[in-house]
């Protein structure tokens, strides 16, 4: 059969037409795997992100973060500063779906600003090159701008490692995690997720001025990550070596502070037999993690290795929701 014939047989079933791209529409799986396509092929700017609003909010949580307040306000106050901000955002997305009436196409508007895999990939690309050129202050300088750790001391393992938490945490929230948050609770739910991973990173409890005041909305980050680890997990399923990646992936959440992230970290980096955790140092302060993942330390292209694999992670998650949707709904 040649092309023509193939392209009137499509015309024939409908494939075409205008009910077809609408039945589209009207299924989330379909949406989602069109604001993926758009995400991973539109370069947005980084001011367009949600990520952007950081500033505000570090503004907003000067008025309520005092020296003077105990751990128990302090806390509360963390928590209620992410509820008003979720509150105002949700109010947002409903006015609009109010004044537009197009639920289904303001999901598509949206999306593609919420989902961001570029910071990982940008970062692990650039820190992976300039650590083969062995430009050691070059890479320090570029991890900086992505993580919260000092870097100014890391040698050129402690400065791959350092990206490979990076690479398997940040991209496992604000693009998998909105992925699985859409599918789950829709745009309100895709919203949430992406708004607590940019409120863990600004008021992390691994800063000293945030110990209390970001203690509650990093353990409702926590909370939310669980199904996109969840969704890695059964993904493992699917790798070379699956039993390896579940064996790390309950010691890392026995062993890390946070269950969780030590969880994801310690399934990617079995997955890979890639070592993380270990001490770092936040504002002055070392800290020191238990060491999770596999037994090889991170060389010049671990961090896009374990890119690699939740960027697989999250395209096999949309592809299988679309295929499951159109089959079976």
């Amino acid at each position: 059969m040649d092309g023509g014939a193939v392209l009137e047989t499509l015309r024939g079933s409908g494939v075409f037409s205008w009910e077809f791209f609408s039945s589209l529409l009207d299924r989330p799986a379909a949406l989602l795997f069109a604001a993926v396509l758009l995400e991973l092929a539109i370069p947005i700017p980084q001011k367009c992100r949600l990520s952007a609003l950081r500033p505000i909010f570090r503004a907003m949580a000067s008025k309520v973060n005092r020296a003077q307040n105990t751990r128990a306000q302090s806390y509360f106050a963390g928590v209620m500063l992410a509820v008003l901000i979720l509150g105002v955002l949700w109010l947002v997305l409903l006015l609009l779906q109010a004044l537009t009436s197009f639920d289904r196409l303001l999901a598509l508007a949206v999306l593609p600003f919420l989902l961001e895999s570029s910071p990982a990939l940008s970062c692990a690309s650039r820190v992976c090159a300039l650590l083969k050129k062995d430009d050691r202050a070059a890479a320090r300088r570029a991890l900086s701008r992505h993580v919260a750790r000092d870097c100014q001391s890391l040698s050129a393992m402690g400065i791959s490692k350092a990206c490979c938490e990076y690479a398997a945490l940040a991209p496992a929230a604000s693009w998998l995690g909105v992925m699985v948050w859409y599918e789950l609770a829709g745009l309100e739910g895709a919203v949430a997720m992406q708004v607590f991973a940019v409120l863990s990173r600004t008021f992390s409890p691994k800063y000293p001025e945030c110990a209390s005041f970001g203690l509650g909305i990093f353990r409702l980050y926590q909370g939310l990550l669980a199904a996109p680890a969840a969704v890695i997990m059964l993904c493992a399923i699917l790798s070379l070596h699956p039993r390896r990646a579940f064996k790390k992936a309950v010691r890392g959440a026995l062993d890390y502070p946070a269950a969780v992230s030590g969880l994801i970290a310690g399934s990617l980096g079995g997955l890979a037999d890639l070592a993380m955790g270990g001490p770092r140092c936040y504002g002055g302060r070392m800290l020191r993690f238990p060491r999770v993942g596999g037994s090889r330390q991170p060389d010049a292209g671990a961090p896009l290795k374990i890119l690699r694999r939740v960027l697989f992670d999250g395209t096999l998650f949309c592809t299988s929701a679309l295929v499951i949707s159109l089959m079976f709904f």
